[in-house]
């Protein structure tokens, strides 16, 4: 893919994003974790290929995390930028200290970057909405299996 072609792949991207955030999330924020069911799920809202040579996934998620909820090591096969509707969502990346981000802030995961997360609360669910760019048919979560000597 050329250089040109990446900026308007990735220009395509920021756009999803930036209409997503203004117009989808009111939608997934108006039920409350503290209204919705405390059962954990996943569920791709909205899925598209972008470029004219369909080479870049992208798919947006909505996820909800019980009180309590962590993640063993694991990394994704995706890019992912993960906006926080609501709760506590706690990210340790390998060789480096854990960060917490709240309702209304947004991070970055590269592809095969691992780490474990967490809900930092033990009473509120974590609700957040994934933007998901790359192998969407890939698994979403591949588990790190430590290495035995």
């Amino acid at each position: 893919m050329t250089v040109r072609r990446r900026r308007c792949v990735g220009l395509e991207i920021a756009l999803v994003f930036g209409m997503s955030v203004a117009t989808g999330c009111d939608a997934l924020a108006d039920s409350s974790p503290s209204e919705a069911t405390s059962e954990q799920y996943n569920e791709v809202r909205w899925a598209s290929t972008l470029g004219d040579d369909g080479e870049v996934d992208v798919a947006v998620r909505e996820l909800l995390f019980p009180p309590g909820w962590s993640a063993p090591r694991h990394f994704h096969n995706s890019d992912l930028f993960i906006y926080v509707l609501d709760g506590e969502f706690e990210v340790a990346m390998a060789g480096a200290d854990p960060v917490t981000y709240a309702g209304g802030q947004a991070l970055e995961m590269r592809t095969e970057a691992e780490m474990t997360a967490r809900n930092v609360s033990e009473t509120q669910p974590l609700k957040l909405v994934v933007f998901q760019v790359g192998q969407t048919q890939a698994p979403f979560v591949v588990p790190v299996q430590d290495s035995v000597p």
